[in-house]
């Protein structure tokens, strides 16, 4: 559950500060995952959660701003 309350809590601040927020459920390779897609003008920032292990926690994330892109383990 830390990973959904840390994912509520991001979604919650970005969408504070004037991002778009899209949430949405996917299964891929036999597993099912949260992605959040916040975006503000040229910025956007996504992350996503693996919800069907025993610890459910963030698998990826990432930001970009034109083009550029990072990735992140830890959000």
């Amino acid at each position: 559950m830390k990973a959904i309350d840390r994912a509520t809590r991001w979604a919650r601040d970005l969408e504070g500060v004037g991002f778009e927020i899209e949430c949405e459920t996917d299964t891929m390779f036999g597993s099912e995952y949260l992605t959040v897609r916040a975006s503000k003008d040229g910025t956007k920032v996504y992350f996503s959660v693996r919800m069907d292990t025993k610890y459910t926690r963030f698998v990826c994330g990432s930001t970009s701003f034109y083009s550029v892109r990072r990735r992140t383990n830890q959000p």
